[in-house]
């Protein structure tokens, strides 16, 4: 672990939380080896995730706990250190595919959609759908999004879908949706302006 350490960085930050409210102190909750590692190296500053979840306990391991956008920014934070692709698709067990997807996700999306769903489980193929639509619409979708508590590819569809043409980045591209027809959109399109009256 000392090795990639040195080598590539702390690719997945250690997790923690407050002790207690008010107070200055925090518990380390996942990342214990990594910590040792640092110490061993003579590192006295990481930069950590805190954890809001008030159940230290149920923290699992086996769940990834970074944000979609989180992921993101480490992997662009290792990159412009100077770490290549390679090692970090190596050090995370992906492809260097992904590791290029993950790295220019937020290209094309306006900061404040960026900022809704900055802690969010999002679905990587939403960033994709969030693109197509101009900036103001973004923020309206993850609005929508955060609202519903619904991140998943086929509901950001599902807005697409209902996204007038005007708020496309692209409004003379036909909008196709897998399973809707174009009359089908024109009412979802409706029902939406309907709704935001």
């Amino acid at each position: 672990m000392i090795s990639s350490i040195e080598e590539v960085g702390i690719i997945e930050p250690p997790v923690v939380t407050k002790e207690k409210a008010g107070s200055d102190l925090y518990i380390l909750l996942d990342g214990h080896l990594r910590i040792e590692a640092l110490k061993e190296i003579g590192e006295r500053v990481v930069t950590c995730l805190i954890s809001k979840d008030d159940e230290a306990f149920t923290y699992n391991k086996h769940i990834n706990r970074l944000s979609t956008v989180q992921e993101h920014k480490m992997i662009v934070r290792a990159v412009e250190r100077g770490v290549p692709e390679e090692k970090i698709a190596q050090a995370l067990s992906v492809d260097v595919a992904s590791i290029i997807r993950k790295r220019t996700l937020l290209e094309g999306i306006c900061p404040e959609a960026t900022d809704l769903l900055k802690d969010k489980m999002v679905a990587i193929g939403v960033f994709n759908i969030l693109r197509k639509m101009k900036p103001m619409r973004q923020m309206q979708v993850a609005t929508l999004m955060n609202d519903a508590n619904a991140y998943s590819l086929s509901y950001a569809r599902a807005l697409l879908a209902s996204t007038p043409k005007e708020e496309l980045v692209n409004p003379e591209k036909p909008k196709k949706v897998r399973g809707l027809t174009e009359e089908q959109m024109t009412r979802m399109e409706n029902e939406m302006v309907n709704l935001e009256r």
